[in-house]
Protein backbone atom coordinates (compact mmCIF):
# COMPACT_ATOMS: atom_id res chain seq x y z
CA UNK A 1 0.00 0.00 0.00
CA UNK A 2 1.21 3.21 -0.96
CA UNK A 3 2.20 5.88 2.07
CA UNK A 4 -0.60 8.70 1.98
CA UNK A 5 0.73 12.01 1.85
CA UNK A 6 -1.40 15.50 2.95
CA UNK A 7 -1.72 17.46 -0.73
CA UNK A 8 -3.94 20.09 0.18
CA UNK A 9 -6.06 21.52 -2.49
CA UNK A 10 -6.40 25.55 -2.85
CA UNK A 11 -9.90 26.98 -3.18
CA UNK A 12 -10.70 30.37 -3.82
CA UNK A 13 -14.27 30.78 -2.78
CA UNK A 14 -14.46 34.16 -4.33
CA UNK A 15 -13.36 33.21 -7.69
CA UNK A 16 -15.63 29.91 -7.43
CA UNK A 17 -19.16 32.39 -6.83
CA UNK A 18 -17.79 33.89 -10.14
CA UNK A 19 -17.24 31.42 -12.04
CA UNK A 20 -20.57 29.27 -10.86
CA UNK A 21 -22.63 32.78 -11.26
CA UNK A 22 -22.21 32.61 -15.18
CA UNK A 23 -24.70 29.45 -14.96
CA UNK A 24 -28.02 30.93 -14.58
CA UNK A 25 -29.59 27.96 -12.29
CA UNK A 26 -26.85 28.74 -10.17
CA UNK A 27 -27.24 32.33 -9.94
CA UNK A 28 -31.00 31.99 -9.53
CA UNK A 29 -30.54 29.58 -6.94
CA UNK A 30 -27.92 31.41 -4.98
CA UNK A 31 -29.80 34.97 -5.15
CA UNK A 32 -32.73 33.15 -4.04
CA UNK A 33 -31.32 32.89 -0.92
CA UNK A 34 -30.72 36.55 -0.47
CA UNK A 35 -33.95 37.12 1.93
CA UNK A 36 -32.70 34.20 4.44
CA UNK A 37 -29.50 35.74 4.54
CA UNK A 38 -30.82 38.77 5.35
CA UNK A 39 -33.14 37.52 7.99
CA UNK A 40 -29.72 36.06 9.80
CA UNK A 41 -27.68 39.21 9.09
CA UNK A 42 -30.75 41.06 11.32
CA UNK A 43 -31.18 38.45 13.91
CA UNK A 44 -27.35 38.74 14.54
CA UNK A 45 -27.55 42.36 14.28
CA UNK A 46 -30.55 42.28 17.26
CA UNK A 47 -28.44 39.98 19.19
CA UNK A 48 -24.77 42.09 19.02
CA UNK A 49 -27.03 45.12 19.97
CA UNK A 50 -28.85 43.45 22.70
CA UNK A 51 -25.99 41.94 24.58
CA UNK A 52 -27.31 38.85 24.76
CA UNK A 53 -25.11 35.74 24.56
CA UNK A 54 -25.63 32.73 22.68
CA UNK A 55 -26.73 31.06 26.15
CA UNK A 56 -28.83 34.04 26.97
CA UNK A 57 -30.66 33.44 23.60
CA UNK A 58 -30.59 29.64 23.78
CA UNK A 59 -32.55 29.91 26.93
CA UNK A 60 -35.00 32.36 25.97
CA UNK A 61 -36.52 30.31 23.28
CA UNK A 62 -35.66 26.88 24.89
CA UNK A 63 -33.04 25.77 22.94
CA UNK A 64 -29.17 24.84 23.19
CA UNK A 65 -26.39 27.13 23.24
CA UNK A 66 -25.11 25.39 19.54
CA UNK A 67 -28.77 26.15 17.84
CA UNK A 68 -28.09 29.53 18.02
CA UNK A 69 -25.88 31.31 15.48
CA UNK A 70 -22.50 32.17 15.85
CA UNK A 71 -21.39 34.76 13.24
Amino acid sequence: MEKLTYKPVSHDHEEFLRESKKGDMFRKEYEALGPIYAIIRELLLARKQSGLTQVAVARKIGTTKSAIVVF
